[in-house]
């Protein structure tokens, strides 16, 4: 393996050694994390990624260190905390993975291992939450099942057709080749892109999980659902022809005007954030389906820092509410959130 490989998997394997090594009330998730962001610092810095992966990966490690630092007091005294601890690392590690990753194979592993260590963390407070934690992991284990299924089928059909699992090679075959396997692949790809994103028709997971602690809903929102969007970007040329990026424009474009109003109606914080993730990652994978491909990544980056913040400082809108006078809202805006909030 190359300085430049090791320099690129060096953030993931931080992050994944954190979650397989004691938890030490909490330390080894800190000094984990903080290794791997480090680390995705200097492999951005010295070009061990591209630029859209190397920002994706440094902000999703960047994120686990925040997260890990903010949940030693946000779960202090959870009986389930080094648990918690190792999945937290897992998810964080494997998503990392799998945006820095260069071969298919470890790509599919990382992507399922990121919503398999995720679905326990949406379920986290269950003792005191049950039936609506049962709901939200019940909607995400039928989402994985669909998205990571059509990642499988996509995998395995490149894999077969390009004979390498290697993610230049594959994309080299692709942008030569008019096979019908890259319509089959691409759409199967767009189904998983829409799995994870929370496009339609598998938006509902997303504010089901809201149930999540808040340090969850932040790497969730500014981490998890953002893969697509890398995985659509290194797999460009495999649906960038034919009907494919007119069918992810629409998607997104149908995704963002349907469930954006719903956030009007509703009176929670962490909800109305959730359907406002729903929106803007099809806003996002449908600048990617036209082309504007550096305009996706800066939105990636802005709405995952922005997300992780508003999800961490959820708990402050009580007492801000409590402070300040009953907003007014026009009546043109209660109208349109009446009628497409449902």
């Amino acid at each position: 393996m190359d300085q430049t490989a090791l320099l690129a998997g060096a953030p993931a394997a931080a992050l994944l050694l954190g979650a397989a090594l004691p938890p030490a009330r909490g330390r080894t998730a800190v000094v984990a994390a903080s290794t791997a962001t480090v680390a995705a610092g200097v492999a951005a810095t010295l070009g061990a990624l591209e630029p859209y992966r190397a920002a994706v990966a440094l902000l999703t490690a960047l994120l686990a260190l925040v997260l890990t630092r903010f949940s030693l007091r946000h779960l202090d005294g959870d009986p389930s905390r080094p648990r918690y601890d190792r999945l937290l690392l897992l998810t964080a590690g494997a998503a990392v993975l799998a945006v820095s990753t260069q071969d298919l194979l470890v790509l599919l592993g990382a992507w399922v291992l990121t919503g398999a260590a995720l679905t326990p963390l949406v379920g986290h407070h269950g003792g005191a939450a049950t039936a609506a934690s049962a709901r939200a992991v019940a909607a995400l284990r039928r989402t994985r099942a669909v998205g990571d299924g059509a990642l499988l089928v996509a995998v395995a059909l490149l894999a077969v057709a390009a004979g390498s699992t290697s993610l230049p090679e594959v994309v080299a075959w692709a942008e030569g080749s008019d096979s019908p396997v890259l319509t089959v692949a691409g759409a199967a790809l767009l189904v998983t892109a829409a799995a994870r994103a929370g496009l339609l028709p598998f938006s509902r997971w997303v504010p089901l999980s809201v149930v999540a602690p808040a340090p969850v809903s932040g790497l969730l929102h500014a981490g998890v659902v953002n893969a697509p969007v890398v995985l659509l970007l290194q797999l460009h040329p495999v649906w960038a022809d034919g009907v494919l990026p007119v069918a992810l424009a629409a998607l997104g474009l149908g995704t963002a005007v349907l469930t954006f109003p719903r956030l009007l109606v509703r009176a929670d914080v962490k909800t109305r954030l959730a359907w406002s993730t729903t929106a803007q990652m099809g806003f996002m994978l449908a600048l990617l389906a036209v082309g504007a491909h550096a305009a996706a990544v800066i939105h990636l980056a802005l709405h995952g820092i922005y997300k992780a913040t508003a999800f961490l400082t959820a708990g402050d809108q009580i007492s801000r509410a409590r402070r300040d006078p009953l907003p007014t809202t026009a009546a043109r805006t209660r109208v349109l959130g009446a009628a497409g909030g449902f």
